[in-house]
C-alpha cells in the first residue's frame, strides 16, 4: 500500500481485474505480490496460493449453506405471525 498508495481493498481490485480481463496471474504470498515466472518454485507457490483460495471457497460456501437452512421457513413455521407476537390472547 505504500509503494502503491493505494488501499488493500483496490489493489485486490486490480489484481482481480488483471486475472480474469487479461489472463494476468499476479498472487499474494510469503508477505508480497509478484507474478509468476513459471519456474518450478513459483509453480508451487502457485499451487500452494490456489489451495488455500480453495480452502477460502469451501469455507465460505459451507457457511453459505447454513445461512440458506437458517432462513429457510422450517415445516412448523407458516411465515405467519401468531396474535401472541403482538401480545394478544
Amino acid at each position: 500500500m505504500t509503494d502503491t498508495r493505494l488501499s488493500d481493498r483496490k489493489i485486490r481490485k486490480e489484481l482481480e481485474e488483471a486475472l480474469l480481463q487479461r489472463d494476468t496471474l499476479i498472487i499474494n504470498i510469503d508477505n508480497g505480490y509478484f507474478r509468476p515466472d513459471g519456474s518450478l518454485a513459483d509453480r508451487q507457490k502457485v499451487k500452494a496460493y490456489l489451495f488455500r483460495e480453495q480452502a477460502r471457497t469451501s469455507s465460505c460456501s459451507k457457511r453459505c449453506k447454513a445461512i440458506r437452512r437458517c432462513l429457510a421457513p422450517k415445516a412448523d413455521n407458516t411465515g405467519q405471525m401468531s396474535l401472541k407476537d403482538f401480545g394478544i390472547g
